[in-house]
C-alpha cells in the first residue's frame, strides 16, 4: 500500500511531541512491513532531515508558523499532495480532521487517529476553540473510519457523537533493563531526582508539580524537561514559580541517549497533566520502571488503573498541589514501593503497548479499506 501520514511537526530525532514520535514508531513499522509511506512534515521542524527517514519518504511542507495558522496551513498543503497517488491517506489530530473531506472526495481512503480532544487546551481562544471542536466531530464524519488512543475518547465518540470508533493506543519500545545510570549531567545524579517530561503548556500542569515540590522537604531535585509551545508566557511563568528554589533544574528539551539517560537515571515521574488523549511519556517511564504519580484524569487512571485491577502508579486530584505534595512524599519515602510499583508497571506496558503489536492493528484497518471494506 501507498500511505500518506499527514498532521505532524516531523519525525526523526529531534520531534519532541507525543503525535510526533507514535507516528515515527508506526511509519517505521509500516515501511518494514513492505508499505510505501510518506510523512509530511512542516519545514521548519524537519530542516535536518534528508528526503527519507529509516525507509519513511519525508516531504517537507511550508506552513505560515503562528499558533493559530502553523497546523492549518500545513495540512492544506500536505492535503493537496495526497490527493493523487496514495492508496490511504491517515490524518492525525483534531484540527487537520476539518479537511479529511479532500481525499475522500476523489476516492482516497482516509483514516483519521483522534489522540485528544485539543479544543480544552488551555492555550487556544475562542475561536480556535469552536474550530477545534468543529474539527473533533469531522474525525467522525468526513473519514472511512476513525481511530481513537484512549478508551475514554472511544466513549465520549459514542456517547456525544453516536459514533462507534476504533480504539487502538500508543505503545512504546522497551528499553534495556538493567541498564547504566551515570549521570545525565544538569547537575542530576541517578536516582536523586523527580522528572517532569513533556512540552512546557498549561495543560500539562508543571506549575501544579512546582508548587507542590516547594513545600516537599527532600534533598531530591526536580528535573524539568522540555520547551514551550506557542507559550513562551507560560514557559517564563515556570521559571519565575521556581525562582528561588535550586532544587528545581531547568533542562530544555533532550533527545536520543540525553532522553534515554534522563529516563534511566530518575527515581520518579511525574505527569499533573489536565488534558490528555494516552500520554506518550507516561508509557515511557513506565517502561522504564519508574514509579509514576500522574493525576486522576480518566487517560492517565486507565493505564496506572488498567481493569485487571492491578495498582501500576500513584494519583492525584488533577489540580491539587496539597494531594500531590502528600504522593511525593509517600513516594520518596518508600523507595521499595517505589521500586516494586515501577517493576509492576514496565511489565504491563511490555505486555499491553508493544509498537509492534500497535502497528500491526493499524495495518488491518488500512488493508480492510484498501479492499474495499470501508
Amino acid at each position: 500500500m501507498k500511505i500518506a501520514i499527514i498532521g505532524l511537526r516531523a519525525i526523526g530525532p529531534q520531534a519532541s511531541g507525543g503525535i510526533e514520535k507514535a507516528l515515527e514508531a508506526l511509519s517505521v513499522r509500516f515501511t518494514g512491513h513492505g508499505h510505501d509511506v510518506t510523512v509530511f512534515c512542516r519545514a521548519r521542524y524537519a530542516s535536518g532531515l534528508g528526503d527519507f527517514y529509516e525507509g519513511v519518504r519525508v516531504r517537507r511542507l511550508p506552513a505560515i508558523y503562528t499558533k493559530h495558522l502553523e497546523a492549518i496551513t500545513n495540512t492544506i498543503a500536505a492535503m493537496v499532495c495526497s490527493l493523487r497517488g496514495f492508496d490511504i491517506v491517515h490524518v492525525n489530530a483534531t484540527g487537520p480532521a476539518l479537511l479529511s473531506f479532500l481525499p475522500r472526495l476523489l476516492r482516497r481512503s482516509v483514516v483519521v487517529t483522534v489522540h485528544g480532544l485539543d479544543w480544552k487546551r488551555e492555550k487556544w481562544g475562542v475561536l480556535a476553540r469552536w474550530a477545534l471542536k468543529l474539527g473533533a466531530r469531522a474525525a467522525a464524519v468526513f473519514p472511512h473510519r476513525t481511530i481513537v488512543v484512549s478508551k475514554m475518547l472511544r466513549s465520549h465518540y459514542l456517547q456525544q457523537l453516536g459514533k462507534e470508533v476504533t480504539y487502538i493506543p500508543n505503545g512504546v519500545d522497551l528499553p534495556r533493563i538493567p541498564g547504566p545510570r551515570s549521570s545525565p549531567g544538569f547537575g542530576l545524579e541517578p536516582g536523586e531526582y523527580i522528572l517532569f517530561l513533556s512540552r512546557l503548556v498549561p495543560e500539562k500542569g508543571c506549575h501544579t508539580l512546582i508548587e507542590a515540590f516547594r513545600d516537599l522537604t527532600t534533598t531530591k531535585k526536580l528535573a524539568i524537561v522540555g520547551e514551550h509551545s506557542h507559550s513562551r508566557q507560560y514557559a517564563e511563568s515556570l521559571r519565575k514559580l521556581a525562582a528561588g528554589d535550586d532544587r528545581i533544574v531547568f533542562t530544555g528539551p533532550v533527545f536520543g541517549d540525553a532522553k534515554d539517560a534522563i529516563y534511566r537515571a530518575a527515581y520518579a515521574f511525574v505527569l499533573p497533566s489536565t488534558i490528555e488523549g494516552m500520554a506518550l511519556v507516561l508509557l515511557e517511564a513506565m517502561s522504564y520502571g519508574k514509579c509514576c504519580v500522574c493525576s486522576d484524569i480518566p487517560e492517565n487512571l486507565e493505564v496506572i488503573e488498567p481493569e485487571c485491577g492491578q495498582q501500576l502508579g500513584v494519583s492525584f486530584s488533577s489540580g491539587d498541589a496539597t494531594q500531590l505534595k502528600r504522593r511525593l512524599e509517600a513516594v520518596i519515602g518508600d523507595p521499595e514501593f517505589a521500586s516494586a510499583l515501577g517493576a509492576k508497571a514496565r511489565a504491563h506496558v511490555a505486555a499491553q503497548f508493544d509498537w509492534d503489536l500497535i502497528a500491526g492493528q493499524y495495518l488491518d484497518v488500512f488493508r480492510s479499506l484498501a479492499r474495499g471494506n470501508g
